[in-house]
C-alpha cells in the first residue's frame, strides 16, 4: 500500500497483514525523512489514520515510538482523544498545588529556644474552624495546565470527602512534602531606614535580552509553583519614599541623602494621607509642563530644582502600612499598594501596572506592551507569591527590549527646529570603511534633530532601532545606526567601542547586517535536477558574471559533469555569499555575519530552483549548509590547486544514485505536490461530502522561522520576506478532509493585494491564484488553529528540518458542495470573510497547465447554469468518465458514471480525436467548440474563427500539455464546419474548428495510441486593456 493510498476507507478493507504493514512502512520512511532532514507531514498524516485503525481493530502500537508520539503530539495538539494510556504517559509526574503550604513562623525561627512551635497554613479555616480550605484556584489552575493545558475540554471538578464510588483513575495524592529548610531571620523594614532595595541578581541570569532567554527562566519558575507578572522598568531612579510620625524621607539606591526636601509635591501627598507609617518602593521619574515623561539624564535638572520639571513618582510595592507587610505575598502588596495609591488622589503618584502572564506567548505579549510605554527600558517580572527580599533576588528578572548606545560627540550641527549631533564609537576596526573615520573615531552618523544641547567631546545616550553592517565589497566594512534618537547626556563613562555596540546590538536583536550587489549571479534553470553550492567566486568569475570558468571551470566540466552526462546548463551553481571579497587587498572566504546576511537570498534561490539534490562544494559550504546539504565534495579550486585523490569520482557515482533514488515517486518516498496531484486524478470524485456540505478552515501556513520568529503575529511576518501559503481544508467526512493548495505570492504581495490578511480574502472576480491539491488529511487539521496559532518545531508536521513554521486560522465557517469534473470543482463558502462561489480549475499556462483558485462575481451555481446532459456529453467527448453533480448547492451529490449515462438527448461531439491512423500517423479532431466553459462564458462562432486564423497564419506550433516542450507535427489541414453535422455519429455545431496532423514526435505518438492523449487543447496569453467608451453628453 502506498502513502496517498492510507485513507480510512481503504484502511478498513484492507486484510490484516496489509494494514500492520502499512504502519511499518510509515515507521521506517518516518526515521529516514527524519535523518535527511526531509519533510514528514504527509507521512504522520497517513500514520494518523493507520493509527486509528489499528485502535479500531484493538491492537496496540508502542507508544515510545517515535513515529507513535509524533501521532500522539499531533493529535494533542488538535484536539484530538487520546486513549487513557497515552494520556497518562503525557501528565506530568507532580503536580504543585499550594507552595509553602506549611511553614515555620515566631519563636521558632527568631530564638534559639522557642516557647512553642508556630506553623503558619496558607489555608483558611471554615466557620465551624474544625476543617482547613484550600483556595480553589490553587486546585483548579494547577490541574487544569497539566490535565488540558490547551484548554479545549470542559473540566469539571466533582467534591467528595469520601472518595469515588465507581471506576477511577487514580491521578495525584495531596501530600506535604518537606522543603530544604534554611533558617533566615528576616528583620522588619522601619520607614526611614536605609535598606538595599530588591533587585534582579546580576550573576548574568536575571537580566535577558530576548523572552526566548528570559522564559526558561520564567518556565522553571511556573513549575515550581510561582505566578509570574510583568511590570515596565522605566528608566529613572530607584526611589524609596517613606512616612513615620508625619516626617516624609526620600532616598535613591544610589545616594545616601534624602531627597525629600526637592519633592515637594510628593511630600505633601504622603503626608495628607492619613497614614502612621508607610514605605512605597517605586521609580522616580520627571515631567515637563507638557505632562511628558523627560529623559533619565535630565533627572538630576529636577532635582536641582529645575522648574521646568516636576516630579512623577510611579510605586510598585508596598513594604509598610502602619506595620510591616514587607513579609507578605507581593501579589498581597500590590492589592494594598494599589488601594493606598487610590486613597492619595495625587497626580505625582502614580500605581504601575502589572501584567500576568502563563505561557511564553502571554510573556511576548506583555514583554511588548512593556516596551512601547514611554521611557521603559524593557520589562521587570516578579513573583507575585513572593515575600521582600532587599539586595539581590533571583524572584525577579529583568528583560531589556531597547538599546542605547553611548557615543562621543563629534559635531554639533544647528538646524532649523533644533540641533543634530554627528556622534561615533571608540575603536574601530582595521576594516572599517576609511572614510567613516576622524580624530580616532568610527563616525555613524547625525542624530535625529533633537532640542537638548550637548558639545564635540561630550557623551550622549542614543537610542537605535537598528544597527546596520555593510560590507562593501573592497575589505572594508561600513557600520551605520538606524532611526538614532538622543535621551540625553552622560558623563559617568566613556563612549561605547565598536565592538561593545556590536555585542550589545547583537544581544539586543537590532543588528543587522546589510549585504550589496551580488558580483555573480545565480545560475541555473527551474526545475535543475543538481544544485551545487559554493562559498563565494573569485575575480574571473566576477569578471564574467558567471560562475565555474577559467581552470577551474574547466575541470568542473571535465571531472564532475561529464561522468554524470551533464552539462553545465543542466545544473544550478550558487554562492554562499556571491561577492568577490577581500583582506588587504587579496580576496579572502566570507565570514559569518556575511553568511547569515546572504543566507535568505540562497535559500529564495534554491527554492525557485527547487533542486532534488543540493552539493556544497567546499568545507565551508558544507558547515553552513549543514543538513540541507546532500553531499560535500572537494571545490575544483582546490582540486585544481591540489590535484584529484579519487573523492570526486567516488562521490559523483553516489551523487547519480541519489539522483535516481529521489527520481523515483513510489514506495512513499516521495511526498510532495506531485504525489498529491496524482492521487488527486486517481480519486478526486471520492473527495466529496456524502451530506453535501461540512466544515471548512482557511489557514496560513509560515515556514523557515527561527524559534524567535514563532512569536510574531501574521501581521508582523508579513513584513518579513518569509515564504507562506493558505490551507483551505474542507470536510469529507468527520475523520477525513480534503485541501487545497493556495499560493498567496510574496509578503508584500498579500501586505498589497491581500490587505495584509490573506489574498483569497479579497481576491477580486477578475483575478485567480495558482495553487495544488493536497492529500487527505486526518479530521484534526480543521481545528490545529482555532482558538490559537499552531507551532511547529524543526522536523514537525508542517515545518523544515532546520526551522519552525507557524499556523494561522484566518477564516472557518461551513461549505455547500455543488460540482466536480476532473479537471474543476466549485463550492459555496459560508465563512466570516470568505462567503460565496468559489472555483477550482485546471487552466492552461504559459508553463503548462495549473490548478487555479478564483472567486466570480457570478453567483449563479455552475449546475444552474449547464444543464447536465451537455455536461455529460462534453465530458465523454474529452474521455472523463465521473462527473459528481448536485442539483443545489448543499444537497447530497450524485456520482456519476459518465459512459453508462444513456440520457434522452442530442448527443454531442463523443471525444475530441475521432480518427487516428495509425500507419501514417494522423490524427484528426476538434480543438475549439462555441460552447459554454466552465465558468459559463461562450465562444461565439466569429471568435473561434479569429482564434482559428490567427493560429493558422501566425502560429503554427504545437506543444506537449502546454509545457515549453515543442512537439513535431505536420500540420494536414485545417478547417471550420459552415453548419451542422454529424461526424462519426456525433453531432458538431456550426462553427466547430478542427484539425488534422501529422505526429512525428515518437512519444506523444505512443501517448495518443495508448488512449493516455485523446484530444487537442489550445492555450495563449492575454493582455488587458482598459477601453474607455465616449457617452453621449447633456
Amino acid at each position: 500500500m502506498k502513502l496517498a493510498e492510507m485513507t480510512p476507507p481503504r484502511l478498513e478493507a484492507a486484510p490484516e497483514e496489509e494494514v500492520r504493514l502499512a504502519w511499518l512502512r510509515l515507521s521506517q520512511w518516518y526515521g529516514a525523512a527524519q535523518a535527511k532532514g526531509k519533510a514528514v507531514e504527509n507521512i504522520v498524516n497517513a500514520a494518523v489514520f493507520v493509527s486509528a485503525e489499528v485502535q479500531r481493530r484493538g491492537w496496540e502500537i508502542d507508544p515510545s515510538k517515535p513515529l507513535a508520539q509524533a501521532v500522539a503530539s499531533l493529535q494533542f495538539h488538535k484536539g484530538m482523544s487520546l486513549s487513557v494510556a497515552q494520556a497518562l504517559d503525557s501528565l506530568p509526574a507532580e503536580v504543585l498545588l499550594v507552595k509553602d503550604f506549611a511553614s515555620l513562623v515566631g519563636s521558632a525561627v527568631s530564638k534559639e529556644k522557642p516557647r512553642d512551635i508556630d506553623v503558619f497554613l496558607r489555608a483558611r479555616r471554615d466557620g465551624a474552624g474544625e476543617n482547613f480550605l484550600v483556595q480553589g484556584d490553587n486546585v483548579y489552575l494547577p490541574l487544569r495546565k497539566a490535565l488540558d493545558p490547551e484548554k479545549r475540554q470542559k473540566l469539571h471538578f466533582i467534591a467528595n470527602p469520601q472518595g469515588p464510588h465507581s471506576d477511577h483513575v487514580p491521578l495525584y495524592s495531596l501530600v506535604l512534602r518537606r522543603e530544604s529548610l534554611e533558617k533566615q531571620i528576616v528583620k522588619a523594614l522601619q520607614p526611614g531606614d536605609h535598606f538595599p532595595p530588591q533587585k534582579p541578581l546580576m550573576a548574568g541570569y536575571t537580566e535577558f535580552f530576548s523572552t526566548d532567554e528570559l522564559w526558561p527562566w520564567c518556565e522553571k519558575k511556573i513549575k515550581e509553583g510561582s505566578r509570574l507578572a510583568g511590570e515596565v522598568k522605566f528608566d529613572g531612579f530607584r526611589c524609596i519614599v517613606s512616612l513615620q510620625e508625619g516626617k516624609v524621607s526620600a532616598w535613591f539606591e544610589d545616594s545616601g541623602e534624602d531627597r525629600a526636601s526637592h519633592l515637594p509635591s510628593i511630600v505633601r501627598a504622603v503626608q495628607n494621607g492619613g497614614y502612621k507609617s508607610l514605605i512605597l518602593d517605586g521609580e522616580m521619574l520627571a515631567v515637563d509642563h507638557h505632562g511628558r515623561i523627560i529623559p533619565r539624564t535630565q533627572l538630576m535638572e529636577m532635582l536641582s530644582g529645575d522648574p521646568a520639571f516636576e516630579p512623577y513618582f510611579v510605586a510598585f510595592d508596598c513594604l509598610n502600612l502602619d506595620e510591616d507587610i514587607s513579609g507578605r505575598p507581593l501579589g498581597e502588596r500590590q492589592a494594598i499598594l494599589a488601594a493606598v495609591v487610590d486613597d492619595l488622589k495625587s497626580s505625582p503618584i502614580q500605581l504601575s501596572k502589572v501584567r500576568r502572564f502563563d505561557s511564553q506567548k502571554e510573556l511576548e505579549i506583555v514583554g511588548r506592551w512593556a516596551a512601547s510605554q514611554p521611557t521603559s527600558e524593557g520589562l521587570m517580572v516578579k513573583d507575585l507569591l513572593k515575600p521582600y527580599h532587599p539586595g539581590g533576588s533571583d524572584d525577579w528578572a529583568k528583560f531589556k527590549t531597547v538599546l542605547e548606545l553611548k557615543v562621543q560627540v563629534l559635531e554639533v550641527q544647528e538646524k532649523k527646529n533644533g540641533i543634530s549631533y554627528l556622534c561615533g564609537l571608540r575603536d574601530p576596526p582595521k576594516n572599517a570603511d576609511r572614510t567613516q573615520l576622524r580624530s580616532g573615531l568610527l563616525m555613524l552618523g547625525n542624530t535625529f534633530v533633537t532640542q537638548l544641547r550637548s558639545q564635540p567631546g561630550k557623551v550622549l545616550n542614543v537610542r537605535i532601532e537598528e544597527l546596520l553592517i555593510l560590507n562593501k565589497g573592497n575589505g572594508e566594512v561600513r557600520i551605520a545606526w538606524g532611526k538614532p534618537t538622543v535621551v540625553g547626556p552622560d558623563s559617568s563613562r566613556d563612549a561605547y567601542t565598536v565592538a561593545q555596540a556590536v555585542d550589545l546590538a547583537q544581544r539586543g536583536h537590532v543588528l543587522k547586517v546589510e549585504v550589496g550587489k551580488e558580483d555573480v549571479p545565480a545560475w541555473g534553470k527551474e526545475g535543475s535536477q543538481i544544485a551545487f553550492v559554493a562559498a563565494s567566486p573569485n575575480e574571473g568569475e566576477r569578471a564574467r558574471r558567471e560562475p565555474m570558468v577559467g581552470p577551474p571551470g574547466e575541470l568542473f566540466q571535465h571531472l564532475y559533469l561529464e561522468p554524470a552526462g551533464l552539462k553545465k546548463e543542466d545544473v544550478a551553481l550558487l554562492y554562499l555569499v556571491p561577492q568577490v571579497l577581500y583582506e588587504k587587498g587579496q580576496p579572502r572566504a566570507p565570514g559569518e555575519l556575511e553568511v547569515e546576511a546572504w543566507t535568505p537570498h540562497l535559500m529564495q534561490k534554491l527554492s525557485e530552483i527547487n533542486p532534488r539534490v543540493i552539493v556544497a562544494l567546499g568545507k565551508q559550504a558544507g558547515q553552513a549548509l549543514e543538513d540541507l546539504a546532500d553531499f560535500v565534495m572537494p571545490h575544483p579550486a582546490a582540486v585544481h590547486r591540489y590535484g584529484n585523490s579519487g573523492e570526486v569520482s567516488r562521490k559523483i557515482k553516489q551523487l547519480m544514485a541519489k539522483v535516481q533514488e529521489v527520481a523515483k515517486q513510489d514506495d512513499g518516498q516521495d511526498t510532495r505536490s506531485d504525489i498529491a496531484a496524482r492521487e488527486y486524478e486517481r480519486i478526486w470524485w471520492q473527495m466529496v461530502p456524502a451530506s453535501g456540505k461540512g466544515r471548512f478552515v482557511l489557514q496560513a501556513h509560515w515556514r523557515g522561522l527561527s524559534e524567535e520568529e514563532t512569536k510574531l503575529s501574521h501581521e508582523e511576518l508579513l513584513k518579513t520576506d518569509h515564504s507562506v501559503h493558505c490551507d483551505l481544508r474542507l470536510e469529507i467526512d468527520k475523520s477525513r478532509l480534503w485541501g487545497f493548495t493556495i499560493f498567496e505570492g510574496s509578503t508584500k504581495d498579500i501586505r498589497e493585494k491581500g490587505r495584509g490578511e490573506a489574498r483569497i480574502l479579497h481576491l477580486p472576480p477578475t483575478d485567480s491564484l495558482q495553487g495544488a491539491f493536497k492529500l487527505q488529511q486526518p479530521h484534526a487539521w480543521l481545528t490545529i488553529a482555532d482558538e490559537e496559532p499552531h507551532i511547529s518545531a524543526p522536523g514537525g508536521v508542517g515545518s523544515t528540518s532546520q526551522k519552525f513554521s507557524k499556523f494561522f486560522q484566518l477564516d472557518a465557517g461551513t461549505y455547500e458542495f455543488s460540482f466536480a469534473r476532473q479537471h474543476g470543482r466549485e463550492v459555496f463558502l459560508h465563512g466570516e470573510k470568505i462567503k460565496g462561489r468559489v472555483l477550482l480549475q485546471y487552466m492552461p499556462a504559459s508553463e503548462g497547465r495549473v490548478w487555479v483558485i478564483s472567486r466570480p462575481e457570478s453567483q449563479e451555481p455552475y449546475t444552474a447554469s449547464h444543464k447536465l446532459e451537455a455536461v455529460i456529453e462534453e465530458l465523454k467527448e474529452k474521455g472523463q468518465d465521473k462527473l459528481v453533480w448536485s442539483d443545489n448547492p448543499g444537497e447530497p451529490p450524485k456520482v456519476l458514471n459518465v459512459p453508462d449515462s444513456l440520457l434522452n438527448k442530442e448527443i454531442y461531439a463523443d471525444i475530441t480525436i475521432f480518427k487516428r491512423d495509425a500507419e501514417k500517423r494522423l490524427v484528426c479532431g476538434v480543438i475549439s467548440k462555441p460552447e459554454k466553459d466552465l465558468q459559463g462564458d461562450n465562444l461565439t462562432p466569429e471568435e473561434i474563427a479569429r482564434m482559428a486564423h490567427d493560429f493558422e497564419t501566425s502560429v503554427r506550433e504545437m506543444r506537449d500539455r502546454h509545457t515549453k516542450r515543442q512537439v513535431k507535427v505536420e500540420f494536414v489541414r485545417f478547417w471550420r464546419l459552415a453548419r451542422d453535422r454529424t461526424i462519426k455519429g456525433r453531432k458538431l455545431l456550426a462553427g466547430t474548428w478542427l484539425m488534422c496532423v501529422r505526429v512525428l514526435d515518437d512519444v506523444v505518438w505512443g501517448k495518443v495510441k495508448s488512449g493516455e492523449y485523446r484530444g487537442f487543447s489550445i492555450g495563449g496569453r492575454g493582455k488587458r486593456r482598459i477601453r474607455f467608451v465616449r457617452r453621449p453628453t447633456g
